[in-house]
């Protein structure tokens, strides 16, 4: 530059000042732009710094003095990557989420690596930008490590994952607006759409669960697995939508296996040998007791009616039969009815007075009632009761299992 400022070169003189006016008046605007990307678009203004760093040493009295205006461009940059600094350290209290200010700050350190340190006055910047990556690192992985929903507070936990879902939505509105929504969203982005998988792949593995828990009749498990894709469907519906359509599917499915037993059992009703009903009525009262959502439904309500009625219209039907035979003389037949009918009529009244104790309490039946609270029929003797207690007692005894149950176990008590 220098040698273009020899006195025989006055017209290349006065284009450079103004050229040099021009650059003067862009510093900021680059500033801001290296601000606003996220510390990414740093080339053209690394090439001002130095050439204003060069400049600002020339003894040439052609130029005015430069080095005030590198120093003012120091001080400014400086103060604005510090006010950047605060915009990360209030996202993460508001998201309480760490990857895209881990993004930023990554983003400054590889700058500061490449010269970037250099033109800035790094005692008055207002951080270690490594050891800060570090501890957020370590706070992040602190949260994911507290996100394990297979254990307690799944509720609690839930909420957290949404918080930082939502912090990190590339769509979702936050402290970053000043620094560049285009930047931000791509990288963090990658990590949102990384995360969403994550709970995608969730979602679908407890659906999966539930389905194999239905093929086992185990509709306790059946239950757990739709309620936990409920949870997801409240805290993280509209990250990861599937959880709706999974719960929606596994009802419906549960519902279809429900009516198909109920099916079964209206055949049998019709059929001469009522006591085949045993051999699916466990089903059939598992499905109403562990799966609310069936009876629930006016379809499933409807099946699960109309099946009760069947069976009472079917014991009544043997009743009048036995009193037909007896009236015909016909004593083989009732007596052969006698039997069938004790056998069926026994099994009613144990298990369906059982089942409707458990859906709803009769006022008159508080008997039956303490059956009910230990899960066995009403013709259980002293030992089924005994046994029933025991087991009960461990399951909701708070000193052994650590779950905050003592009305159920009060209840087990007193039964």
């Amino acid at each position: 530059m220098d040698a273009y400022l020899a006195p025989g070169h006055i017209h290349i003189t006065d284009e450079l000042k103004g050229k040099y006016d021009e650059a003067k008046k862009s510093i900021t605007v680059f500033i801001d732009d290296f601000i606003q990307s996220g510390f990414q678009n740093y080339d053209r203004l690394y090439e001002i710094l130095c050439s204003l760093k060069s400049a600002s040493v020339s003894d040439n009295p052609k130029l005015p003095t430069l080095k005030k205006i590198y120093e003012t461009t120091q001080l400014d940059l400086t103060k604005k990557i510090n006010e950047a600094f605060v915009l990360c350290i209030d996202l993460i209290s508001q998201s309480n989420c760490y990857y895209k200010a881990i993004d930023v700050l990554t983003a400054l350190d590889r700058q500061l690596k490449r010269g970037l340190r250099y033109h800035l006055l790094m005692n008055e910047l207002s951080f270690d930008c490594q050891r800060m990556i570090q501890e957020w690192k370590y706070e992040q992985r602190k949260i994911e490590d507290e996100m394990d929903f297979d254990r307690s507070n799944s509720e609690e936990k839930m909420k957290k994952w949404s918080s930082l879902m939502d912090g990190l939505d590339p769509k979702s509105e936050g402290l970053f607006t000043n620094l560049s929504r285009a930047w931000v969203q791509l990288k963090s982005g990658t990590t949102y759409h990384i995360k969403v998988r994550e709970l995608h792949k969730k979602a679908i593995d407890r659906s999966s669960r539930g389905l194999k828990a239905l093929e086992n009749s185990d509709y306790r498990t059946l239950q757990e697995c739709i309620d936990f894709l409920d949870l997801i469907d409240r805290n993280l519906g509209k990250h990861v939508p599937i959880a709706s359509r999974e719960s929606e599917a596994s009802r419906q499915r549960a519902l279809g296996f429900f009516l198909d037993i109920c099916k079964k059992a209206h055949v049998i009703m019709e059929s001469n040998n009522r006591n085949d009903i045993e051999k699916i009525f466990k089903d059939y009262r598992d499905i109403v007791l562990n799966l609310p959502f069936i009876t629930a439904s006016d379809e499933g309500k409807k099946a699960f009616s109309l099946t009760n009625q069947l069976m009472h219209d079917a014991l009544v039907k043997d009743i009048s039969n036995m009193k037909e035979y007896l009236e015909s003389f016909d004593f083989a037949k009732f007596y052969s009815k006698v039997i069938s009918t004790r056998k069926f009529g026994s099994f009613l009244a144990d298990h369906c007075t059982l089942l409707h104790e458990c859906v709803k309490t009769s006022d008159g039946l508080h008997h039956i009632e303490h059956f009910a609270i230990l899960n066995i029929p009403p013709s259980s003797n002293q030992s089924d009761v005994e046994r029933a207690y025991r087991s009960l007692s461990k399951r909701y005894h708070p000193g052994k299992t650590g779950i905050n149950d003592s009305a159920m176990f009060r209840k087990v008590k007193e039964a």
